[in-house]
């Protein structure tokens, strides 16, 4: 049995053309994303900031939105070098003092009564001289990592530059998007005539979901970094009573798990390995006994307190949010990783209005009066 497909030179070039349309916009986003990695990063913020910058407005006697809009910053400003000066400081100097206490605790190891074994094993392999090799490197490598370490620092300040650059640009656009913005969309309302209100009062309605999708995101995302900050901060505090850890720990780890707590899926173990790294620069038992702690606390967030919190403002799959994570991460990097879930939770409200939208007129072809219209519509033509 023979199969004939009859394809018109129209449609073939109709496919090329969307072929090539797509590749074209595949192409452009990839040459521009640090470009829209910024916008995307400033329309974000603007939406966070949307409400407070509303609320302020209209508390403040001359309501004036700019005023509004520099109060939000200067809270933002302070969050920022607040978060900041709690967790560099204290890792670096940890790090350093850690560095440079490394020859003194080889002395220490190598002296005790549980070393003597190995050594005896050593001896007995002939690997004396390597060993003692070794450790006398380690000792004297140490001092000059740490006295380097500055130097370090130093040398990536292009890349530290380049950040700060990059933070001043959605800074000043969020800024003036949350000035400029509701006049821009007093704009695009009032472009709809009065044969259009019906239309406009429909789109209002998707772009005030859309906005709800982001800003419930991002209030969700914030109190499970809150909750999961108050629980390292507790474990923190705790293991200063049973191990060999002090109190100025506990800020810093405090403002780490919430910081990074703040990116989906991959935040809380980058977070758990950070602050167990600081601990186990202090006491190794400590470190250990952080991150089991912290891991069984995770299983309760992922599995009951993140569902519980997010399913009001997304209505995404695990499989969904892990994919969006990793493609906006290895796209666009870790402002991309961040703004990715929300940005994918608006593509499904959207795709929901359009099947909604089909539904609704296929219901409406179906009824006789439609039918007959658009029989006598035909029979015109």
């Amino acid at each position: 049995m023979k199969i004939k497909i009859d394809i018109d030179i129209r449609t073939i070039l109709r496919f090329w053309l969307v072929l090539f349309g797509i590749l074209a916009v595949v192409y452009l986003i990839y040459f521009t994303r640090q470009s829209l990695s910024i916008i995307a990063a400033s329309m974000f913020l603007a939406v966070v900031l949307n409400k407070p910058v509303s609320k302020i407005t209209k508390i403040l006697p001359g309501k004036s939105r700019v005023g509004a809009t520099a109060l939000a910053y200067t809270g933002v400003m302070a969050i920022l070098i607040t978060v900041i000066v709690l967790i560099i400081p204290p890792i670096l100097s940890q790090t350093v003092s850690f560095i440079k206490s490394v020859p003194t605790m080889l002395d220490s190891a190598a002296s005790s009564p549980e070393w003597a074994g190995i050594n005896a094993r050593i001896d007995r392999a002939g690997l004396r001289d390597s060993v003692n090799q070794l450790l006398e490197s380690i000792k004297n490598n140490s001092s000059s990592i740490a006295s380097n370490l500055g130097l370090s620092i130093v040398s990536g300040a292009g890349s530290i530059i380049s950040l700060l650059v990059m933070l001043v640009f959605v800074l000043v656009l969020a800024f003036l998007m949350l000035i400029e913005g509701p006049k821009y969309m007093n704009k695009i309302w009032n472009m709809y005539g009065e044969e259009h209100q019906e239309m406009m009062r429909n789109h209002r309605r998707i772009v005030n979901k859309l906005y709800n999708v982001i800003n419930g995101y991002v209030l969700g995302q914030a109190t499970v970094a809150t909750v999961a900050a108050s629980v390292s901060g507790v474990i923190a505090v705790s293991l200063t009573f049973f191990f060999n850890v002090g109190f100025d720990l506990v800020a810093p780890v405090i403002a780490t798990v919430f910081v990074f707590g703040l990116i989906p899926a991959f935040g809380a173990t980058i977070s758990t390995i950070l602050v167990g790294l600081l601990f186990i620069l202090n006491d190794v038992g400590a470190g250990i006994t952080f991150m089991i702690a912290f891991i069984i606390y995770q299983q309760i967030e992922n599995n009951l307190i993140a569902p519980m919190i997010q399913s009001k403002s997304l209505d995404l799959s695990p499989l969904l949010i892990f994919v969006a994570v990793i493609f906006g991460t290895y796209s666009f990097g870790l402002v991309g990783g961040i703004v990715a879930i929300p940005i994918f939770g608006c593509l499904k409200v959207l795709i929901d209005e359009l099947i909604l939208k089909r539904k609704r007129i296929e219901k409406e072809s179906d009824k006789p009066i439609t039918k007959l219209i658009n029989t006598l519509k035909k029979k015109k033509a």
